[in-house]
């Protein structure tokens, strides 16, 4: 039996989400068809209403975000902490650790499910983890900060990966420190510290930092690139804002949430400085992982033949990431 998923969001053509989830479960052997839909924010309810029948999830980008969240019938405690989904699932898929529930303090994701509606969830968070693991990022000890540029929307689930990658503080780098303000609070939800900077302080905080997610608008943090070229060329150590000096140089990993063009300024001033860069596809890829499992679970749920369940059971999730990974351009994942 044929079931259904879908990316949707307003523009659309340039998504990636088809050609990851397509290439999942054309290697699972899943019989779920997945597409697009251009949607104005007008056309999302009427939408929604008939994906009741034959759908498992959707993958949700702007504008939906928040009105996907809204609109759902269950919402998981991540989305309620951050008011946006970017995936909703149909059908009743068996409550399971998703790799991140254990760990995911003040945004775990327990949830309930509903047999009608779509059940919200976000998995940005595992997009940010996923991506800055394969940066490189060593395990953290909860002494580590955290630095995250800007304070939109991925700001808040970068928020929320830090507390998922046990960070003890996050720094946030933005224009203005008023606007900053909900981070603050849901860092300290989340159990973490938190400092508001300048977006000028980036350059020379950023070797006492163990990684970095810059969540700007492409070529927004342009200025910043320059100013990480200035500050770390020749091995030139910057100052921090007290004065002080600190003698391992070293850039942490920086995820440019941004991916077009590639690479941006920043990542390749950030790369120039010796630093790890990965861009917004690898937290792309980390995050449809992460929804591949939601929807096959809900495939399963919704009445599946035994021998998909058992494709489902038996899956080998790092291959699955390598074939995905593959379909997008990515360097292999093993």
């Amino acid at each position: 039996m044929h079931r259904h998923a879908a990316v949707i969001g307003r523009p659309i053509d340039h998504s990636l989400s088809p050609q990851l989830h397509r290439a999942a479960y054309a290697h699972l052997g899943l019989p779920i068809d997945y597409g697009r839909q251009n949607l104005a924010p007008e056309e999302l309810d009427g939408f929604l209403a008939a994906c009741r029948d034959g759908y498992v999830g959707l993958s949700v980008t702007m504008p939906h975000k928040q009105a996907a969240a809204a609109a759902a019938t269950s919402r998981s405690a991540r989305v309620q902490l951050l008011g946006a989904a970017n995936t909703l699932v149909w059908g009743h898929p068996e409550h399971r650790h998703h790799g991140l529930g254990d760990t995911d303090r003040g945004s775990g994701a327990a949830h309930q499910a509903d047999e009608v509606g779509p059940w919200a969830h976000n998995t940005d968070v595992e997009g940010i983890v996923g991506a800055l693991r394969f940066a490189g990022l060593r395990p953290l000890t909860g002494a580590e900060t955290v630095g995250i540029v800007g304070n939109g929307g991925t700001a808040s689930a970068a928020v929320l990966a830090a507390s998922v990658l046990k960070a003890g503080r996050i720094d946030l780098f933005v224009r203005s420190a008023e606007r900053a303000a909900p981070l603050v609070a849901l860092a300290r939800e989340c159990g973490m510290q938190a400092q508001v900077r300048g977006l000028d302080e980036l350059a020379a905080a950023a070797p006492g930092l163990a990684a970095v997610v810059c969540t700007l608008p492409p070529r927004a943090a342009d200025p910043l690139a320059e100013q990480v070229a200035s500050a770390h060329r020749d091995g030139h150590v910057p100052a921090a804002a007290d004065g002080t000096v600190r003698g391992d140089v070293g850039l942490p990993p920086l995820l440019d949430a941004a991916y077009d063009p590639w690479p941006s300024a920043i990542a390749g001033a950030w790369q120039d400085a010796g630093g790890a860069v990965v861009s917004g596809v690898e937290m792309l890829l980390y995050q449809a992982v992460e929804q591949v499992r939601l929807f096959a679970a809900a495939a399963v749920a919704q009445g599946a033949e035994a021998a998909l369940r058992e494709r489902v059971e038996r899956a080998d999730w790092a291959e699955v990431t390598d074939v995905m990974a593959r379909a997008v351009g990515l360097p292999p994942r093993h």
